[in-house]
Order: structure tokens, then C-alpha cells, then sequence
């Protein structure tokens, strides 16, 4: 291991001296800067008393002779920067490492998961913070930033987007929130069987190829009005209204499929719409081929 903890860690309540400790602490070469939009939700998660234990954690270098912090910038700084400390514990964990390379390898063992108590909980105060989002339903906003993961990084989307990263994808997506928004009529239970995350992962990606298109497309995939049986919007329709994604509600009335079945014959049905050309929607679980871009 090219670098080794220094003692256990220990839980500390929040001090003024220790937020400016940590804030002020020299910042390892490839660490991001400040991300305002973040400090913003992390006042507003520490006004409601909403955090569990964070964890900040430091790193003295024997090539260079400076400690470096490896974790905890974004809270340490919007501790510091606060007139009234939150009630809010801290682990502190420290470490010692040969070269910065070291350092670095250290610190990209940590992730952006922001100790506030669920996931859920994490959204709705990002979400609160902006009006057009803390307007729309939580489950709309939940469907929204998993299908924007979804659609960057697929079954891979919980281990390469954490929840803070999710987030901020929807913040910075909050027009495409509020078009799923009335695309699915939400409170007339219009289009809530679209409302699934790789299938809005597909339809976020059709959305920005074109956005009137997309929309004419999901509307008729929606409806299922005045097309042929045959036509991809149709077989769409008719493959979401017949399957679920594994378990879940209505699982038991529906046969169930993998979600990326469920991204990958969405994305098939409307390139062939787009093409005016007939489709299968065939997928083969155990195909290796890559998954088709949106046309």
C-alpha cells in the first residue's frame, strides 16, 4: 500500500478552530475547485440539523513535507464560512505517504457522498434550492437524476455517479425536469409508466438530440394514438406496458427484464422512428454488442 493511516480514527464534535483547520488546509494537486452550487445545499442541509457524521481526513507527505487534506473541503469550508456552527460530529482521519503520487492515489479513495441521512434526503435539499425543481414532485425529480445517471454511465450509474453528483446533474438539467414533467402528465397518471430510469435515461438522451422531435415521438409512444400496430412507437409502447424492471410495484402483474433492456429497445424504437424504418426491438441479454446512439 503506498500509503498507511496514522492511528484510528476519532469522532470530534464541530469546532470553529478545526472547520478553519481543515479549510485552509494546503489542497492535493488535482482537487476540484469549490463548487458554490454544492456550499449552497450544504448550508441549507446544516440549517435543518441534517448531517450525519462527516468524515475529513488529511495526508502529510514525506517527498514534499506538507499535510494535505484528501477529504472534507466542500463541508470544512461551508463550516468555516458560517456566523453558527451546525450540531454536527466529525471523523477525523490521518494518514502518512511516501510521494504526492501517493497523496493522490489516497485521495481518489474518497467519494463526494455528502453524510446527510438518505439519499432521498440529499435531493430534496439540493432540489429545494432550486424553485422550478422544488415545484415538481420528489418522485419525478428521484426518476429525473437516475435517468440522467443512467444515460451517461448505464448499469454502472450507482458506483460512478454518488448521490451529490446525481443531484447536481439535475440542477444543471432542470429544464429537462420540468419537460418530463408535463411529457408524462404526472397528475393525471397520463405517462407515469415511462417513468422508470432507464427509460427516461433513453428519452433524456432523445431530448437532446431534438427536442421537438422527442417529444412527438414519447407522445405517441404515451398515448399510442393513430399508429400501426407495427409502427416502433407502438411496440415500445406495447413492451413498457407489458414488462417491469426485475421487482417493484407491479412486478407481479408484469414480466420482468433487466434495465437495460428497457434503455436499449427505447433507444432501438426511436432510431427506427426517426428513420421511418420498421424494427424488432431485438436484445439479446448476452450480446456484447455496444448500445446504439440515439440518431
Amino acid at each position: 500500500m503506498s500509503w498507511e493511516p496514522i492511528g484510528k480514527p476519532k469522532v470530534v464534535k464541530l469546532t470553529k478552530a478545526l472547520a478553519s483547520r481543515f479549510a485552509s488546509m494546503e489542497s492535493v494537486p488535482q482537487d476540484r475547485p469549490l463548487n458554490q452550487r454544492r456550499l449552497a445545499i450544504y448550508n441549507q442541509i446544516a440549517d435543518q440539523d441534517a448531517f450525519r457524521p462527516v468524515t475529513w481526513a488529511d495526508c502529510f507527505c514525506k517527498e514534499t513535507q506538507i499535510a494535505y487534506r484528501v477529504n472534507g473541503k466542500h463541508t470544512s469550508t461551508m463550516a468555516d464560512r458560517r456566523e453558527s456552527l451546525p450540531t454536527m460530529f466529525i471523523i477525523l482521519e490521518s494518514y502518512e505517504a511516501d510521494t504526492l503520487q501517493d497523496v493522490a492515489d489516497l485521495y481518489s479513495t474518497f467519494d463526494s457522498r455528502v453524510a446527510s441521512r438518505t439519499n432521498s434526503d440529499i435531493l430534496r435539499s439540493f432540489c429545494g434550492c432550486v424553485p422550478e425543481l422544488a415545484e415538481l414532485p420528489h418522485r419525478l425529480c428521484a426518476v429525473a437524476a437516475h435517468g440522467i445517471a443512467y444515460w451517461s454511465h448505464q448499469d454502472q450509474y450507482v458506483s460512478k455517479a454518488s448521490p451529490v453528483e446525481r443531484a447536481e446533474a439535475l440542477i444543471a438539467n432542470v429544464d429537462f425536469a420540468s419537460w418530463l414533467h408535463r411529457l408524462a402528465n404526472y397528475h393525471q397518471d397520463g405517462g407515469r409508466f415511462l417513468l422508470r430510469g432507464p427509460v427516461v435515461g433513453a428519452i433524456y438522451g432523445t431530448y437532446r438530440k431534438s427536442k421537438s422531435a422527442s417529444r412527438e415521438f414519447w407522445e405517441m409512444v404515451k398515448t399510442g394514438d393513430g399508429r400501426p400496430a407495427k409502427a416502433p412507437d407502438r411496440k415500445l409502447r406495447d413492451f413498457l406496458m407489458l414488462h417491469s424492471v426485475q421487482s417493484g410495484r407491479g412486478a407481479k402483474l408484469a414480466r420482468a427484464t433487466i434495465p437495460k433492456e428497457f434503455f436499449v429497445k427505447s433507444i432501438l424504437a426511436w432510431n427506427a422512428w426517426r428513420r421511418n424504418e420498421p424494427t424488432d426491438l431485438k436484445y439479446y441479454h448476452d450480446a456484447k454488442r455496444k448500445v446504439p446512439v440515439c440518431v
